[in-house]
């Protein structure tokens, strides 16, 4: 019996994979590999959003999509850039996997992440990684974390240690959770939601790395200022419940 029916039976695949992109051209087909080895063992599909790219993140989604016929792989074009947060519950709603799981495109998730997340499916309604004492980004991004991540356990009355990581979902969960903001703070409000509704979850330590090509986008304006309106809604949802 495969994996995905004796975990789940409202869906004949587990997980759909979310791979957001914004000029990726030197780690998507990387990524994909990740999923590729992390994966065997499972029903999945890939969703790769090209969230308005200028480099040749499609050519080579497509290049590699042609290249392995046997993986299940859609890839949705952006014109425009309308943000990771936007894109996560847009492909959310066209998922066929009973959860959903977002990896990022820039090959910053080992194969041994994944597998460590992907072994815990069906246990829980949420599996929340985090990096522990092995965390490998830079210290600018280590210290951005920590902030957040004790900002948002203060506001919410959590005690989570991470809120950014590839969270695997019950699909239904992220389409059914109305959230206010679509930006970087996009995972830390749907995940105290769900919290208050009392959706049951595990914590995982998983291997993280850095990326190999490109600049993160984490400090550009528009992320702070949408972890901003994130963290005023988390406020404002914990005062309202």
């Amino acid at each position: 019996m495969s994996l995905s029916k004796s975990l789940d039976n409202e869906s004949t695949v587990l997980i759909s994979f979310f791979v957001p992109c914004y000029n990726e051209e030197f780690n998507i087909e990387n990524t994909l590999d990740v999923i590729k080895e992390s994966a065997t063992s499972i029903s999945y599909e890939v969703i790769v959003v090209d969230d308005g790219s200028t480099d040749l993140t499609s050519n080579n989604t497509e290049r590699y999509i042609a290249n392995n016929p046997e993986m299940s792989i859609r890839l949705v074009k952006r014109k425009k850039n309308i943000g990771l947060g936007a894109n996560y519950f847009e492909s959310a709603n066209i998922a066929n996997g009973s959860y959903f799981m977002l990896v990022n495109g820039d090959n910053v998730e080992p194969v041994d992440a994944l597998k460590t997340i992907i072994s815990k499916a069906g246990q829980t309604d949420m599996v929340i990684p985090n990096f522990g004492d092995g965390d490998k980004r830079e210290w600018n991004r280590k210290l951005l974390s920590i902030l957040f991540t004790t900002i948002v356990n203060f506001l919410s009355g959590n005690n989570i240690r991470y809120y950014n990581g590839p969270v695997l979902h019950r699909t239904e969960n992220v389409r059914t959770i109305e959230i206010d903001a679509f930006g970087y703070g996009y995972q830390a409000e749907l995940l105290c939601k769900l919290l208050q509704t009392g959706a049951t979850y595990s914590e995982v330590v998983v291997p993280n790395g850095d990326r190999q090509w490109g600049a993160t986008k984490a400090f550009a304006p528009k992320n702070f200022i949408s972890v901003a309106a994130s963290l005023c809604n988390i406020v404002r949802n914990r005062i309202a419940s």
